[in-house]
């Protein structure tokens, strides 16, 4: 308890000589810290000062009237009648903000004009350039006044925006969702934007469309629903059907194709496929002609292929009874004599001019049995195309029923 007691004495009278000496030392010290905080603000000072008159030269007002602004708290410090420049503050930022109450005056906005105005005649009151613009600016409030919002309302702006920013949000909302078919939340998010702007043409033409694509859809499964009640009872009303009751349909009775073997329709689908830009023959043999058709055949099939031409210049025996004619002298019925054979290669010529283009091969095939000088034929085998001299056909007999008027008899 002693020991304590010795030392808590001991404690106390040593604060009580540090605070003498500090007490002592305090007025010496103080003039030299504030030796030091006004060098430090002079520099300061300057710095914005300079900073200042840069952006005043570039035209930068808003920046230079933040900068004379920083400046003119130091001058307040120090003192602007202590230091020289001080007064340069002053005019600087007088200069700054007058400049800027012109800027605000040439767009209308005179509230925005009196808030410069009235720093700068904060800050020299006894200017008498700032006094004069500071009547003419209130002039013109004057004279405003009346015919334009109260600055209550003018404050409320930004809101407003804000506001109407969002709708049409909403509205573009609605727009990608009703050119997506989302029909219902396109109808949620287009009811919300006319609640919040009934003024909004947009968001009404929209949810028009939108309620118009609903009815469309109601209407479109009304009437398949409808179809399908009467596909229904036309089933019902329908004879069955006997023919499907057969053990094995007769297939050839369903279809109109022609049934040939799968070689000869190979051939058939290549000479309706191939298509020859452009095909001209002046004048030259049929052998010439199917050795050019050969080749071309050659180059449009993409397997390399082409197809098989032959060229038959012997007259089969005719099956059928040779074709008649009436002797114009006696009134009998003669037989046309048998054709005599040709070379089918070398006399017979073909011209085929002009030129044709664009055309399939089998359209080709046809008119060169058109444009030939002698009469023939071509018919499609399992193998390939073969040519042959058209002979004389007989003349085909029909048999045919007319119905009369007894009574005109």
């Amino acid at each position: 308890m002693l020991k304590s007691a010795l030392f808590t004495l001991g404690f106390a009278l040593l604060l009580g000589v540090e605070a003498t000496s500090w007490a002592q030392q305090s007025p010496a010290v103080s003039a030299e810290v504030e030796a030091v905080r006004r060098q430090e603000a002079v520099i300061k000072l300057r710095q914005k000062l300079a900073e200042a008159r840069e952006a005043q030269m570039k035209g930068e007002y808003q920046n230079a009237s933040q900068l004379y602004e920083q400046a003119y708290a130091h001058v307040l410090v120090l003192g602007p009648d202590l230091i020289p420049e001080g007064q340069q503050v002053i005019d600087g930022l007088v200069a700054v903000r007058l400049q800027l109450a012109k800027q605000a005056q040439n767009s209308r906005d005179l509230r925005t004009a009196k808030i410069h105005i009235d720093r700068a005649f904060k800050v020299a009151p006894r200017d008498e350039v700032v006094i004069a613009f500071k009547r003419a600016n209130d002039a013109m409030i004057a004279e405003q006044r009346g015919s334009v919002p109260s600055q209550e309302m003018q404050a409320r702006v930004p809101d407003w925006q804000e506001e109407q920013l969002n709708v049409q949000t909403h509205v573009q909302d609605g727009i990608l969702l009703y050119k997506y078919g989302k029909y219902e939340q396109a109808e949620e998010v287009l009811r919300q934007a006319v609640l919040d702007d009934p003024n909004n043409l947009a968001a009404f033409h929209y949810l028009n469309l939108v309620k118009e694509a609903m009815n469309d859809q109601e209407m479109k499964k009304r009437e398949e629903s409808t179809k399908t009640a009467m596909v229904s009872v036309s089933k019902a009303w329908n004879p069955p059907e006997t023919g499907d009751q057969l053990p094995q349909p007769n297939p050839y009775a369903r279809s109109r194709l022609i049934n040939t073997s799968p070689s000869r329709q190979r051939i058939m689908d290549k000479l309706d496929r191939f298509v020859l830009p452009e095909v001209q023959f002046e004048g030259l043999p049929l052998g010439e002609v199917i050795r050019i058709l050969d080749e071309m055949a050659v180059t449009i099939d993409p397997d390399n292929e082409g197809l098989n031409f032959i060229v038959n210049s012997y007259i089969d025996a005719p099956t059928a009874p040779q074709a008649t004619f009436i002797d114009p002298a006696t009134g009998e019925s003669m037989q046309l004599p048998p054709p005599e054979p040709i070379n089918l290669k070398d006399e017979v010529i073909v011209y085929l001019t002009p030129a044709l283009k664009n055309v399939r091969l089998a359209d080709v095939l046809d008119a060169v049995i058109k444009v030939a000088d002698r009469p023939i034929k071509y018919s499609i085998e399992d193998y390939a195309i073969i040519f042959t001299q058209k002979t004389p056909e007989p003349i085909q007999l029909f048999s045919r029923t007319f119905k009369v008027d007894p009574n005109t008899f």
